[in-house]
């Protein structure tokens, strides 16, 4: 940890304004050759994978035995797979996920526009950790790995793993 103390000794009067101004240029200077742990992180990400999601699934049987003949339907589950893309940003100590329709569960809710807030998110110099919330059941559970740019999202019923690349907001194809 860096730590910035700057102590201002000055005499009262038109000098003092001068003397704060030129503080706040040193400190502003300092920080900006400061590490990048020390400023807040600002990241834009999109996220190019495989999302896998269980789905139910109605099947109907029939079977014939020495005690007769019987038939029924019964639920059982898949997984579907698909490509997928999913956004992440990150400001700090806080972060968001854009999570796309086929991923998200029958009952879901808490998204804005197609984006869930990240909870309890953790960020260090090799990764970001977070999870955020489908429902009252499903709290997937969010991993970015800043070395290698992998992303995994695991929760009930549901997951991605894919690559990230940073994600100029200001460049726009259109």
């Amino acid at each position: 940890m860096i730590r910035f103390e700057i102590l201002a000794i000055g005499a009262a009067g038109a000098g003092e304004g001068n003397a704060l101004r030129t503080i706040s240029m040193a400190a502003v200077a300092l920080l900006a050759l400061a590490p990048s742990s020390v400023r807040a992180l600002e990241l834009n990400l999109t996220c190019q994978g495989t999302g896998e999601r269980t789905v139910p699934k109605t099947a109907f049987a029939s079977v014939t035995g020495s005690n007769g003949y019987g038939q029924g339907t019964f639920m059982t589950t898949e997984q579907r797979e698909r490509a997928e893309t999913i956004g992440a940003a990150i400001s700090g100590e806080t972060g968001r996920v854009q999570v796309p329709r086929s991923l998200l569960p029958p009952i879901h809710g808490g998204g804005r526009d197609g984006w869930w807030v990240l909870n309890d998110v953790s960020v260090s110099d090799t990764g970001v950790k977070g999870h955020y919330t489908l429902n009252p059941f499903n709290h997937p559970e969010v991993q970015i790995d800043r070395i290698s740019g992998s992303i995994s999202i695991d929760g009930y019923g549901q997951s991605f793993r894919g690559t990230c690349a940073a994600a100029d907001v200001a460049a726009r194809k259109f």
